[in-house]
């Protein structure tokens, strides 16, 4: 399919023409005038070309030359020309028509074609929109789970020799191994001396300790309390905070994961969320588009409603497209 510039003047060679009947032979004296040449824009309905000049044969072959001028060449997409004469068989070309600005990137004399990011220069602002996208999703989301990890890493390292719940352990220990004297003492009413106080002494001491007021009853029922917090209610602290970590990694996998359909016919929202906006763009980049020099528009899934839409104008210097609104 050969392409051509948007309402640009352009000669094309329309064949080849050959006999009704044996569809072989070269017919290069038909009369190819304005109204023998039809046209169909982007599917449209068949008119006769605009300009006037009728189709000159081509040194005496089968093809003819045919003049198609700015009007002829005005729509943005497909182009289909086609010529049916008396005593040859019927001719069918296709075109695409572009917008100038496509065109002239890659093929006019010395054309750039792509800027040096490599993309068509009107491409530029998609790029960027993508880009921002990229950054917020790849940088933004990864500092969240990097933070997430961190914490979840500082809870295993409270487990470990010298971390905190170490610690903890440490000072009950301490405070059990240090200050018993002190506690013997109470209990005895006079300094219990260690290596001093005789078996006689030691079992007094005993009894006053197995009492079941003060002493080791009152000890068993403070180390229970310490078991519960350090083993049951600490640790069911530490389970509860793994759930929750369980259940947000999973909602985030989930909203990245799960298939969403394309956004409902209507103008943009003005501040969409960043899943909306990607699918926006991907609903830009997928669904079927059509553009005249006037409007642009952006179908459904079922390439049949309009969407979205915006009008475009080109001045000559400066191609303008408006903002985008609902259809149809």
């Amino acid at each position: 399919m050969s392409v051509l510039r948007q309402s640009t003047a352009v000669d094309i060679l329309l064949g080849p023409f050959v006999d009704q009947t044996d569809g072989f032979t070269a017919e290069a004296g038909l009369t190819v005038n304005q109204a023998s040449v039809l046209l169909s824009k982007n599917g449209q309905a068949l008119t006769q070309k605009s300009d006037v000049t009728a189709c000159a044969n081509d040194n005496s072959t089968a093809w003819y030359n045919c003049e198609l001028d700015t009007t002829d060449s005005n729509t943005v997409g497909t182009l289909v020309v086609t010529a049916h004469v008396a005593g040859a068989r019927p001719v069918i070309q296709e075109y695409q028509v572009i917008e100038e600005a496509i065109y002239d990137a890659l093929y006019v004399a010395s054309a750039d074609g792509f800027n040096a990011s490599g993309q068509v220069a009107l491409l530029t602002a998609t790029q960027a929109s993508i880009d921002a996208i990229e950054t917020d999703t790849g940088t933004t989301l990864d500092a969240n789970i990097t933070a997430i990890l961190a914490d979840t890493n500082e809870l295993q390292g409270d487990w470990t020799n010298a971390g905190r719940l170490d610690t903890i352990i440490d000072s009950i220990l301490t405070d059990t191994g240090t200050t018993l004297d002190a506690h013997l003492t109470d209990i005895k009413g006079t300094a219990f001396v260690k290596d001093t106080h005789s078996l006689i002494d030691i079992e007094t001491y005993v009894d006053l300790i197995d009492d079941g007021t003060s002493g080791l009853a009152k000890i068993a029922t403070d180390v229970a309390a310490i078991l519960v917090d350090t083993g049951t209610t600490l640790d069911g602290k530490l389970d509860t905070i793994d759930d929750f970590l369980d259940t947000e990694l999973a909602a985030i996998t989930a909203e990245v994961v799960t298939a969403a359909g394309e956004p409902a016919q209507g103008a943009p929202p003005v501040s969409a969320n960043i899943a909306d906006k990607i699918s926006y763009l991907y609903k830009a980049f997928r669904n079927k588009a059509t553009q005249t020099s006037t409007e642009y528009d952006l179908y459904d899934d079922g390439a049949t409603v309009v969407d979205h839409k915006s009008t475009v104008s080109d001045d000559g210097t400066t191609f303008t497209r408006g903002e985008i609104a609902t259809g149809p």
